[in-house]
Order: structure tokens, then sequence, then C-alpha cells
């Protein structure tokens, strides 16, 4: 039977904090915002699709009180389409809407003056689904790949490696060939850390195993909060968590093999005595749902991993 190794046991948790989510052409844009940057670099990224939303040219129709647009999702070799009505503020009677193939973005005009400029997915992520009902499940994100941008040479934000990914341009060239009714798409995100502990408050421990347990917690608390896990093994086991859980259909390293000793790109987590792992990756902001082939769509995933045998050793929440 496993046995509790410390009366103090220790997790790090990885959170996912700043996010986005763009299309390649839109990775320019990202850059030049400097929504990643050194303070909040991007660790993460994700190649996922989803159906491709456009809008209906011809679908766009307006009185003085509101303006209708058209939606449509392309699903194979049909469309699902919804129709969204919003306030003409204005009350204006000289409204004019444009869009040029594929039909992804699309702007409006008040007689000369440009009003809107937008794309189908951007507005409707940011309407949500309490408006859309259904048709939200068109904004969901399948995982395909999962990857660091934490790079070479200093490379840190994903718009730095992305571009010419070789990687993405091979998934890209797949899906395009494969699925033609599917966009692909970057989930983008920053990662930070938090230090999760239990006590087993049932456990009696001799006076010497209480300086050993202390002894524990204090190098843990001294190696975590202090002197700091290097960066590039944070970066690797989060991606290996993520990878794990998800198992995506383009990631083969780490499917089944996380966690392990044997893996040197995240040993301090095992060389300073941590016992578990965990992912917390929320995109309730992002209004849209991640999923997988394994994994079905959800606003917030959670996942554990022990880094120990069971057999050898309890995880933290195992009382």
């Amino acid at each position: 039977m496993s046995k509790r190794k410390h009366l103090s046991e220790f997790a790090l948790n990885m959170q996912a904090d700043r996010k986005a989510i763009c299309r390649l052409s839109e990775l320019d844009y990202l850059t030049e915002q400097n929504y990643f940057n050194n303070d909040h670099p991007c660790h993460i990224y994700f190649i996922g699709t989803r159906p491709k939303i456009t809008v209906d040219k011809n679908g766009f129709k307006f009185d003085e009180n509101s303006f209708t647009i058209k939606f449509k999702a392309q699903i194979q070799d049909k469309f699902e389409e919804l129709e969204l009505n919003f306030p003409n503020y204005n009350k204006s009677k000289d409204l004019r809407f444009e869009s040029k193939y594929p039909y992804f973005s699309f702007k409006i005009f008040e007689g000369e003056k440009q009003i809107i400029h937008t794309n189908g997915p951007g507005l409707l992520q940011s309407i949500g689904p309490g408006k859309i009902g259904t048709f939200y499940k068109n904004l969901d994100f399948k995982v395909l790949y999962i990857g660091q941008s934490y790079g070479e040479e200093g490379a840190r934000t994903a718009p730095d490696r992305l571009k010419t990914h070789s990687t993405m341009q091979s998934i890209f060239e797949e899906v395009n060939k494969n699925n033609p009714d599917k966009d692909v798409i970057l989930g983008l995100f920053t990662f930070k850390q938090w230090l999760i502990m239990s006590f087993d408050g049932k456990m009696k421990l001799s006076d010497q195993e209480k300086i050993n347990d202390q002894k524990h917690s204090d190098n843990i608390i001294y190696n975590v909060l202090e002197k700091k896990i290097n960066e590039q093994q944070e970066i690797n086991f989060t991606e290996a968590a993520l990878i794990r859980y998800f198992k995506p259909e383009y990631n083969e390293k780490f499917k089944e093999t996380f966690p392990s000793p044997a893996h040197s790109t995240y040993s301090e987590c095992y060389d300073i005595d941590i016992n578990s792992i965990s992912i917390e990756f929320l995109t309730n902001d992002l209004k849209c749902r991640f999923y997988s082939d394994e994994i079905n769509p959800e606003w917030e995933h959670f996942a554990f991993f022990n880094l120990h045998s069971y057999s050898d050793r309890k995880g933290m929440f195992d009382f």
C-alpha cells in the first residue's frame, strides 16, 4: 500500500493568464500591439481548427431602428446560418455593407464614413454564447497541435516563431487539403505559476520527522518562490502536461509518457521533490471552448498529474 512521503506535499499549478485567438495573418497585428512582451511572454501556442465562418454579403438589412447581419458557418458542404440584429443608434437611413471574398471580414459605412470594421468570428466571440444560441459551437477550438514559443536565441513570443514555423505550414497544408471547410487558427497563451500545498493533519510524526518535513517545505518554498524554477523547465512541463491532457492529433511526444523522471527537460521538479503538476486552463474570456478528439468541449479544463507512481507514493490530495 502506498504511503504519503511528507506531511507537507506541494504541486506546481500553471494557470493560463494572458491569451489570444487569431489567424496566422493576424500575428503581425499582435506584434504591433505588443500584446505579448517581456512581462507577458507567449509561452505556449495551440494550432487548431473551427468551421469557416463568413458573412453573407447579400444578407445585410436595415431600417431606422436596427440592422441585420447574416453569418454562415460551413460544415463540410452545408452551411449553418445565423441572423443577428443590432441597434441603429444614429437612426441612419444611409448604411452600406461591404465585404469582399472570402467574406471573413466586413465594413459598414454611414454615408462615406466607416463606422464598423471587424470580422465574423471576432464579432460573434465578443457577443458571447448567450445571444447566439447553439451557433456558438462553431466558435469552438479543436486542438490539433501544442507547442512552446520559448525558442532559441531568446525568441519568446509566438509571432517571432510562427511566421515561418515548419509544423504550422505542414498542418496548414494538410488541413486545407483535407478539410477545406475549416479555418486554421492559433491560440496563444502566457502561463503563470502558483504553488499549491496540502497537509495531512492525521499523520503522526516523530520529532526528527517533523524536522525533516520542515526542511522539505523550506527547500521547496525557497526553490520555487525565491530561487525560482528555470523558466524553460516550467514551459517544458506545461507543454508536456497540455499534450498529455488533450492528446492532439499532430503531437506524438508526451502523449502517453508524461510525467516521467526520465525526462530531463523538467528534472528540477524531481530534484526538489515536487509531488504533482497541475494545469488550469480557462477560456471563458475568449468566448470559445477548447476540445480535441480525446477531450470534450469545455470552458474550463483542469488536469492534475502525480509525478510519482502511486505504488511508490500517494498523491498530495490522497489522505
